[in-house]
């Protein structure tokens, strides 16, 4: 049987006085049943939509692309922009998406691992419910109206079948247990208490920044009024202290997202009218929905439910009557449910312009979420009512679940949704990522950096017409990669005469050049910002880094320094010792899981050198053949490394071609312009080094052998190949002899 350890009101001791008592099993597993029956439409095949469900899962996908490369915590998406990169986790917050991670480690598919993240938030955000309830008021059917209440709240159940919000449902199961932790410190100033309220602070801050970002300060007002009644302010040193603790836990996140906002366009774009809280404003006659089934697809999506306008009050009313031990507690309540719904109307305008960074929160509509904690609290405080004949309380509790279930559940069928999106996990791959940054998939277009001067879509264009390419390398340097990886490029150079070089991602502050083990400028260059340094005539070695800023190392420091004084505290304490227990056993699974995951763990790419001229426009530096002995039916994943001395003439094609060693006609080929078709070479221009991924199909029924690897480029209007100057091996035809491949048995 599970066990919870609750607390509740006792007559003539105060708010709360604390005690142990077993949360009964039946309590749990209908819980557990509701959640269930809430996701369960959830689950048909689909997303919610092609916008905030379909990119949380290209979140994930990109943080599992940066766990292949040893990144662990990536502030840049490496395969963002079409490889280019971007900085994803810099500015949004990262926990939905770690969570999701260990789920398609299991082995569930993006999409499913995606709707495993849902499903246990909703959980989270019942129990939680039920935890806090049954600590207020001690009693059972108070408790279980609370956490079904806030389950099956519409804005929960909207942010997940119509938005796909995933960070800010795990923020929202969150709260409840914040709020819970943060109480109990307040009353009993209890160890345990204490670090669970430092971690809950830092969980919300990793969930939804925009969602901490009004809880904290509301949270902190309604503990200090409870601080007042109750006289504990010596105790309120502690719950200051495990909010300092809960905010350096997470600093590392938050302190360069706030504060480098300006290297990004993100806020900008945040600032747009659609998204300024002033045009989300309603007037009166728009805050209620009119009928009990909640409509979640219609205009009206955004009101308030008419349970919550209706028995909220009710609650509220029924204050007067409570014990004095919860009326001050339950006042609060009303008071933060009342504000809400009074800043989504039009009189609120000097609020959402006069504060600052309120702006930030975009929609007026988002605080609906702590609202609905508050509606569910109060729901569950009318169990409590005084007088309340004990036998009646079930069937109280019963009709009140029923209503709820039935206003939250009625209308929660994707099949009324006008944008429930058809997609399988299958279609989850960086071609599909690309193709819709083809269209501007908000996913690029949010993270934009600041030196980037047009769309991500114009990446994949051709060359705008009176965009003048730059002048020819005078004398082309020759270049050998010693490693490639996402944060790091290295490079063996024997420069003739100075030039400039241009890597294959867009700035961001922290990039860094060396030459020769010293920093050299290093900053932005044209339309697309991409990272650029000049470099001397000479024979040296360059590596280019994204390091940290200083402001980002301090930060670093400062939730190292709050985690390290957490653990060496946690051994002292017993019940703190069992945490940091479980803790470590999670990590060491979750190790686990990313060791069983096939390509976690990768070292950088340390591609063979390969010089090849074609037209004196475009030189091959290099190859790296995955995998290196291929199977048949396996794909042959060739990454080539090229060097633009001239701007080409065109947008080129490359085709590989697998051929038996007499070169009797393929066998397997490829044929796309460079990076899968998502980079022509038209925008190439000189001293630009550019990394180009090409694939290969080999049929199934391949017998074993030796094979030759054949690579050349071509004009697709003319179908004629470029010629090819300086290769080690050329067949007519300008096809250059790359690799020999050898293809192993089954």
């Amino acid at each position: 049987m599970h066990q919870v350890l609750i607390s509740r009101p006792v007559a003539g001791s105060g708010i709360l006085c604390r005690f142990r008592q077993p949360a009964p099993a039946l309590d749990l597993a209908f819980i557990v049943l509701v959640a269930c029956s809430a996701m369960r439409a959830f689950w048909q095949p689909g997303v919610s939509s092609p916008a905030d469900m379909l990119i949380g899962i290209y979140r994930v996908f990109e943080l599992d692309q940066s766990w292949h490369q040893q990144v662990l915590f990536p502030r840049i998406g490496m395969g963002l922009m079409f490889g280019f990169g971007a900085p994803l986790f810099q500015y949004y917050p990262p926990l939905a998406s770690y969570v999701a991670l260990p789920f398609h480690w299991a082995g569930l598919g993006w999409i499913e691992s995606a709707k495993a993240v849902f499903s246990a938030s909703l959980l989270l955000a019942g129990l939680g419910s039920y935890v806090y309830a049954r600590w207020l008021f001690g009693k059972r059917p108070a408790a279980l109206v609370a956490a079904i209440a806030y389950m099956l709240a519409p804005y929960l159940l909207l942010d997940i079948y119509e938005r796909g919000a995933a960070a800010e449902v795990l923020a929202l199961a969150l709260l409840p247990w914040l709020f819970w932790s943060m109480h109990r410190l307040l009353r009993s100033a209890s160890p345990s208490a204490f670090w669970s309220s430092a971690a809950c602070v830092a969980m919300l801050m990793l969930a939804h920044n925009i969602t901490a970002f009004f809880v904290l300060p509301i949270l902190s007002c309604y503990l200090l009024l409870l601080s007042w009644r109750g006289h504990t302010w010596s105790r309120l040193r502690l719950v200051i202290l495990s909010f300092a603790l809960g905010l350096g836990l997470s600093a590392f996140y938050w302190v360069p997202a706030l504060a480098e906002q300006n290297y990004s366009q993100l806020a900008s774009r945040m600032m747009t009218a659609p998204l300024q809280p002033l045009n989300h404003l309603v007037s009166l006659a728009e805050l209620v929905q009119r009928q009990w089934a909640f409509d979640y697809w219609g205009p009206a999506r955004r009101q308030l439910p008419l349970w919550q306008a209706v028995l909220a009050p009710l609650a509220a009313l029924g204050i007067v009557r409570q014990v004095r031990a919860l009326k001050l507690l339950l006042v609060l309540l009303t008071l933060i449910l009342a504000a809400i719904l009074l800043l989504q109307l039009h009189g609120s305008g000097i609020f959402w312009q006069a504060v600052p960074l309120v702006r930030f929160i975009q929609f007026p509509w988002r605080l609906y979420g702590l609202g609905s904690f508050c509606a569910a609290m109060l729901l569950g405080s009318l169990l409590c009512l005084p007088g309340l004949p004990r036998l009646a309380a079930p069937g109280i509790a019963a009709f009140l679940i029923l209503v709820v279930s039935y206003a939250g559940l009625r209308s929660l069928d994707p099949k009324l949704s006008s944008i429930w999106y058809p997609l399988s996990s299958e279609n989850i791959s960086k071609i599909d990522e690309y193709e819709r940054g083809r269209i501007d998939f908000a996913l690029y277009s949010d993270y934009m950096p600041a030196a980037m001067q047009v769309l991500p879509s114009d990446l994949a264009k051709p060359r705008p017409a009176g965009n003048a390419p730059l002048p020819p390398l005078a004398v082309p340097p020759r270049i050998k990669i010693t490693a490639e990886s996402p944060n790091q490029i290295s490079l063996q150079v024997h420069a003739p005469a100075a030039f400039t070089l241009r890597l294959p991602r867009l700035f961001f502050p922290a990039w860094q050049v060396y030459v020769a083990g010293r920093p050299v400028p290093t900053g932005p260059q044209g339309p697309f910002g991409l990272v650029a340094a000049r470099l001397p005539a000479g024979d040296y070695l360059v590596n280019a880094h994204f390091d940290d800023t200083p402001l980002r190392v301090i930060a670093n420091i400062v939730s190292v320094l709050c985690l390290l004084a957490m653990a060496a505290c946690a051994l002292r304490d017993r019940r703190a010792r069992l945490a940091l227990a479980i803790c470590v056993g999670s990590a060491l699974l979750l190790a686990g899981l990313a060791w069983r995951h096939q390509g976690i763990g990768q070292s950088p790419y340390r591609p063979a050198e390969y010089t090849a001229d074609f037209q004196d426009e475009i030189r091959l530096l290099g190859y790296q053949l995955e995998p290196a002995s291929p199977r048949p039916g396996d794909t042959l994943r060739i990454r080539l490394y090229w060097l633009t001395e001239r701007t080409p003439q065109g947008d080129y094609k490359v085709f590989s071609h697998l051929v038996r060693s007499d070169d009797s006609g393929p066998i397997a080929q490829g044929d796309s312009m460079p990076l899968h078709g998502y980079r022509p070479t038209s925008q190439w221009d000189p001293g630009d080094f550019m990394v180009d991924e090409q694939e290969i199909k080999l049929p199934a029924d391949l017998p074993p052998g030796a094979y030759e690897l054949l690579i050349g480029m071509y004009r697709p209007e003319s179908m004629q190949n470029l010629a090819v100057h300086d290769a080690p091996r050329v067949l007519p035809g300008d096809r250059v002899v790359l690799s020999g491949v050898t293809v192993r048995g089954r």
